[in-house]
């Protein structure tokens, strides 16, 4: 038993700290439960905000690449062509949805 307890990390325990938390001594006497409810609601915060950020910017990436302008063609017919090559911009787009979380 007394080896399970010097396993556990006493980080958050008054007269420690860690790298980032707790931010004050005086949160150390916090109980527990508070504490908890608080670094949850914290961490859930901040992934919004990261989905809001990567949203906008995966929407203005579709919006580029789905952009279309009109051309005269070799027999003198005007036609819609997309400006950006359909494959490389899929692909683009899949390669920023995948690394989202490195690029941001």
């Amino acid at each position: 038993m007394a080896e399970e307890e010097a396993k556990v990390s006493n980080v958050c325990r008054p007269g420690n700290s860690g790298l980032l938390l707790p931010l004050t001594q005086a949160e150390q006497t916090w109980p527990d439960v508070l504490r908890a409810v608080l670094y949850l609601f914290a961490m859930c915060y901040c992934f919004l905000g990261v989905s809001m950020v990567a949203d906008t910017f995966v929407e203005a990436i579709d919006t580029i690449t789905t952009r279309r302008k009109r051309v005269r063609d070799k027999s003198g017919q005007m036609r819609t062509a997309p400006v950006w090559n359909e494959v490389v911009s899929n692909l683009s787009l899949m390669a920023l949805g995948s690394s989202a979380p490195e690029i941001f």
